[in-house]
């Protein structure tokens, strides 16, 4: 009888075991672990761009021949030669020969422009009017005008060289008149001094 006990006890056990196996995964399972670790990427540092100063540097060139507010009219290449003309009405009154204080500063502006761009040689200036009045009257304004925008660029400019002349009212570049009458545009075109010397394109 006591065999048949054991025996039972034992039937009862080894059924247990399968039981007792289960209940431990799933205690085990939900038995929370230790908590995740959060892994941390380092943070790159902050950077701050700003944009950089404004540059103080200050550009020495020249500005171009026939900038505004210098008496330039016109800038032309023939060959490897370049003519500036100045318009006299910007730089003189009518019939004169006197520079004004505004047209002396800007001649003294242009001369290191003129010589920037001038090669070795001689710069010349020659002086035109237009047909208002006798030829001689005219031959001596035009010398006269060309003589004083050269004293301003000599002045400004001992280094270089120049051949000043005069042509009056005999190579006008605009008609004088139209047709019988009086064309004071076309005048006022033929009232110049132009400055030629060689430069290199």
């Amino acid at each position: 009888m006591a065999t048949a006990a054991v025996l039972s006890s034992r039937v009862r056990l080894s059924a247990a075991v399968p039981l007792v196996a289960l209940l431990a995964v799933v205690s085990t399972a939900a038995v929370p672990g230790p908590p995740a670790r959060r892994l941390s990427l380092p943070v790159p540092p902050t950077t701050t761009t700003t944009a950089p100063p404004p540059s103080t540097t200050t550009t020495t060139t020249a500005p171009p021949l026939g900038s505004a507010g210098d008496g330039t009219e016109s800038v032309v290449r023939k060959g490897d030669q370049l003519e500036v003309t100045l318009a006299t009405d910007v730089l003189f009154e009518f019939n004169s020969a006197t520079l004004a204080p505004s047209a002396t500063a800007s001649l003294a502006a242009l001369a290191p422009r003129i010589a920037s761009s001038a090669a070795h040689g001689v710069v010349s200036i020659v002086g035109h009017t237009d047909s208002v009045g006798a030829d001689a009257f005219n031959q001596s304004l035009s010398e006269a005008r060309a003589q004083a925008v050269q004293a301003v660029l000599a002045a400004a400019r001992p280094d270089l060289q120049f051949q000043v002349s005069g042509r009056g009212a005999s190579e006008p570049v605009a008609p004088n008149q139209i047709a019988g009458h009086d064309n004071p545009e076309g005048r006022a075109r033929n009232r110049r001094v132009t400055i030629t010397f060689t430069a290199p394109p």
